[in-house]
């Protein structure tokens, strides 16, 4: 992956995303560099954003890589012969800059965790002011606090279509407790960390759902027969829920792990 003439030689300095050795890599960017460097000076320039002075910037990044192969298992590849990592430097909107200075479009928003772009400002603000204010995060067993019971209640009254709290359709500012209508079908929120964790959750509440549901028919029972108890899932074809053992089992059976 060799890039134009038009780049410089502080763009090659970090070009390294085959699967080569810390030897192969740095005979790789010197070749490369050499064959395009002033003859006046033989001394590499730094890739973008690189912390180390110029002279070490193709071997710190080969180290980088080589550790990353080494020592990080990455989703989605073989642990014997991986595919190929790309180092980012940055990220804004919807592009990824690599520390080589060019830029690639994230077609899948980070899986679906940046569906707004990176850094977005809105975003970014708001996440600044309750570090700065408040607190980053705080466990919600036994605890609770003012974002977490808002966002709760903005997303009862999307789910709920209960546009009339806010005022218009388009406006969730300005979030009133009071203005909270009591009586809605969907009431409850759970808080997750991810997709697969809020799949598990969900397949969690549906099992203790009916095991309570046993439990309180049979102790208020006459009669010995117990009710049935649902014990199992229903899920689609070609459907993909997330990577925790609950969700998998219910990804499509095919493609999945079922086999095993």
């Amino acid at each position: 992956m060799v890039p134009s003439s038009q780049q410089s030689a502080k763009h090659l300095a970090c070009n390294i995303f085959r699967h080569r050795s810390s030897t192969q890599t740095t005979r790789l960017i010197s070749a490369v560099v050499d064959s395009q460097a002033d003859s006046s000076s033989s001394r590499i320039a730094q890739c973008q954003g690189c912390p180390y002075p110029s002279t070490d910037c193709p071997s710190q990044c080969s180290i980088l890589l080589d550790i990353d192969r080494n020592h990080v298992i990455h989703p989605y590849t073989s642990m014997t012969d991986p595919l190929p990592t790309f180092p980012i430097a940055s990220a804004k909107g919807v592009h990824l800059e690599l520390n080589d200075g060019r830029k690639i479009i994230d077609g899948m928003s980070s899986w679906w965790a940046a569906v707004h772009g990176y850094r977005n400002p809105v975003l970014d603000t708001a996440m600044m002011s309750q570090i700065e204010n408040n607190m980053s995060h705080v466990m919600f067993g036994g605890l609770t606090h003012k974002p977490a019971v808002e966002l709760a209640g903005r997303l009862l009254q999307m789910v709920n279509n209960d546009f009339g709290a806010q005022g218009t359709e388009s406006s969730f500012d300005g979030f009133e407790v009071e203005k909270m209508q009591h009586d809605y079908v969907l009431n409850k929120v759970f808080l997750s960390d991810s997709g697969s964790i809020s799949v598990e959750v969900a397949m969690k509440m549906a099992l203790q759902y009916w095991f309570t549901l046993q439990n309180d028919q049979s102790s208020h029972s006459n009669n010995r027969t117990n009710p049935t108890r649902k014990t199992k899932f229903i899920s689609l074809r070609n459907g993909y829920h997330g990577d925790t053992f609950g969700a998998m089992s219910v990804c499509d059976p095919v493609n999945g792990m079922h086999s095993m």
